[in-house]
């Protein structure tokens, strides 16, 4: 029999980034698939929370947002004649839904073009989850990341909610254009996304390591100052010429000025140690420390970026997850609607194995449960509902501690699909050594 030729590899063009593959056709029914799901995804949420669970959707955003639009549609002008409490590019989704609002002035408009808007959002995150799966996985598993992206249900709540779906898309998209050789493309969509929102910032760096195997630390550096010094000039000078504690939203967001929420680790672990083993520990002292890990952590996971695997898809999604996680796990400060922020990386880590499926849906139960089934009867943002050691206050306590145990499990299992970080984090203070030398040295 003569053998079988092998298939050639075709090309699928998509803004910004060449897709090679045997079967365009699959890849485009792929895309497809992700974004029709994500948007079932998010009408069966709806009907589940307000149809089966008797919850709410939670429009108080959504209302501020209007509020915002309404008026800079009556002619005043953002960070001048009013304040906003968020980045300059958070007016792009709340400006968005104005266009359906053309010739009435009901808000209701405003608020279903808003969710219809995002919505739209979280679909190209689950499409991006997709592709970017694809650099990592043969076309059936990465169809499975994208699908768990799409069914994430409790992110699914926060996208039409909130308005993190937008930078969440633009930090999924930058690390999608590092992951595809267009590195100068994933900056810009990384600085846009810092520019709505803190986290995409922690991405910068990974992906710069990432993209400089193929080039050189020195040169990633020169590309990234030149895609993001004049985006981060051209938008945010003038909003800090307009209002100079416009800064300000950066530092709340990192939980300075913040009181303490109960849905953080920091508050667990507090009241274990304070209220249940009745241990002299102050509340700041172990803030403090939280935060002393957080810095630690990112310390020790660009440190890694830098010295180990340079280049390599998983690790870079790896290392983007756990700068994230860090972020989030460590901060006295925290919304449930930070999950949208994990889910994309959760999806493509976690989705080569039964467990690691059934982890991740567990994540979204429990953020789901936390908000909006059990907010305001079992807790709000800064207190529990009931009063202390009764009940209720160890209903809410032993639910936010298993919670982070779950979420902490979750990740642990999705980095564990890097089969070398364990013994590329035991050999990261040899390595650091031998660099600090070697750039010591007077040949270097």
């Amino acid at each position: 029999m003569p053998p079988k030729r092998k298939k050639t590899l075709q090309t699928i063009q998509l803004p910004g980034i060449a897709i090679e593959t045997q079967d365009p056709a699959v890849v485009k029914k792929h895309i497809a698939g992700v974004v029709a799901l994500s948007f079932v995804t998010k009408l069966f949420t709806v009907v589940l929370t307000v149809g089966v669970f008797s919850s709410f959707v939670d429009f108080f955003d959504i209302s501020l947002y209007y509020g915002y639009a309404t008026q800079v549609l009556a002619g005043k002008i953002p960070f001048l004649d009013f304040s906003i409490e968020y980045p300059v590019l958070f007016l792009v989704p709340v400006l968005l839904p104005l266009i359906f609002t053309l010739g009435t002035a009901n808000p209701m408009v405003y608020i279903l073009g808003y969710i219809g808007i995002m919505a739209v959002f979280d679909a190209l995150i689950a499409a991006c989850v997709y592709l970017a799966a694809l650099r990592l996985y043969q076309e059936k598993t990465a169809f499975l990341c994208g699908i768990l992206s799409a069914t994430a249900f409790s992110a699914g709540y926060f996208a039409i909610t909130k308005y993190d779906a937008f930078p969440t898309f633009l930090l999924v998209t930058g690390i999608l254009f590092v992951l595809y050789g267009a590195a100068g493309k994933g900056y810009a969509a990384i600085a846009l996304g810092f520019l709505a929102k803190i986290f995409p910032l922690l991405a910068l760096p990974p992906a710069l390591l990432h993209a400089s195997a193929a080039t050189s630390v020195r040169e990633e550096l020169r590309r990234a100052a030149k895609v993001c010094l004049p985006i981060v000039i051209i938008l945010a000078i003038p909003t800090l010429l307009l209002d100079p504690a416009a800064y300000k939203t950066y530092l709340f967001a990192a939980g300075a000025g913040a009181g303490l929420y109960v849905n953080t680790p920091t508050n667990t672990l507090a009241l274990l140690l304070q209220d249940v083993l009745h241990l002299p520990v102050s509340t700041d002292m172990i803030s403090t420390g939280m935060y002393i890990l957080m810095v630690a952590g990112f310390a020790a996971l660009v440190a890694l970026a830098l010295t180990a695997r340079r280049g390599e898809g998983r690790r870079l999604i790896v290392i983007v997850l756990l700068l994230l996680f860090t972020a989030v796990f460590f901060s006295r400060f925290h919304s449930p609607q930070y999950i949208l922020w994990l889910t994309p990386f959760l999806a493509i880590l976690l989705a080569g194995s039964v467990r690691g499926i059934l982890l991740f849906y567990l994540v979204q139960a429990m953020v789901y449960i936390e908000f909006p089934l059990m907010f305001g009867k079992l807790y709000v943002n800064l207190s529990y509902v009931a009063a202390p050691l009764t009940a209720g206050w160890y209903a809410a306590f032993l639910f936010f501690a298993v919670k982070w145990i779950v979420v902490s499990i979750a990740v642990y299992y999705a980095v564990r699909s890097d089969t070398d970080l364990h013994g590329d984090l035991r050999a990261l203070p040899a390595r650091l050594r031998s660099l600090v030398r070697m750039k010591g040295s007077p040949s270097a």
